[in-house]
């Protein structure tokens, strides 16, 4: 785990050092990369005629359900950001695992239950298993299921999984306010 954190740190310094023009630039690649080959649409605002449909309070819980999962393990907060991305995404595809996700509540549990466990085994230092991810789903779900269904998410996503995150959009937007600005002394913000 430390050596990721180390890679993790040297990454955030070498942010502050750049140039605003070459922030400015990553950003606008990552822009773009959000808006072509990492976009989703808004799944929960169309189609609400279905009453079974996933709607925005079956997304909450599951973010939150999700931020529980994480802060139990102590692993990384925005592995739920990564894991919502790939949910988010996953939705917006034509797979038709994602259209059977989006009017039944029970799979769309099991993809969301399932792009989580891809981030933790992508970006977190120790891996989940399926049989652990089944018995946490109390017997909902199957470890045949789960990894059914990565299967069916990393085929819709073409295996993209390293998109931008609003953490990394963050984290360059930040690295542009001066120096003082990232003080925790407020005697150098009150001056």
């Amino acid at each position: 785990m430390s050596s990721l954190s180390m890679n993790m740190s040297s990454s955030s310094e070498d942010d502050f050092t750049m140039s605003s023009s070459e922030v400015a630039n990553r950003i606008g690649v990552m822009q773009h990369q959000e808006s072509t080959t990492y976009a989703c649409s808004d799944y929960i605002g169309i189609g609400h005629q279905i009453s079974q449909r996933v709607d925005r309070e079956c997304r909450v819980k599951m973010t939150e359900w999700t931020y529980q999962l994480v802060d139990f393990c102590k692993f990384s907060r925005n592995t739920v950001a990564i894991s919502m991305s790939y949910l988010d995404r996953f939705l917006s595809t034509s797979s038709p695992s994602a259209q059977r996700a989006l009017v039944s509540k029970k799979v769309y549990q099991l993809a969301a239950m399932v792009t989580l466990y891809l981030s933790v085994k992508l970006f977190e230092p120790m891996a989940m298993d399926p049989t652990l991810l089944a018995e946490i789903s109390q017997g909902c779900y199957t470890e045949q299921e789960i990894e059914s269904m990565e299967q069916e998410i990393l085929t819709a996503l073409q295996w993209r999984l390293n998109g931008p995150t609003s953490l990394d959009f963050m984290t360059h937007i930040l690295s542009l306010l001066p120096k003082s600005a990232n003080s925790t002394d407020n005697s150098a913000m009150m001056a």
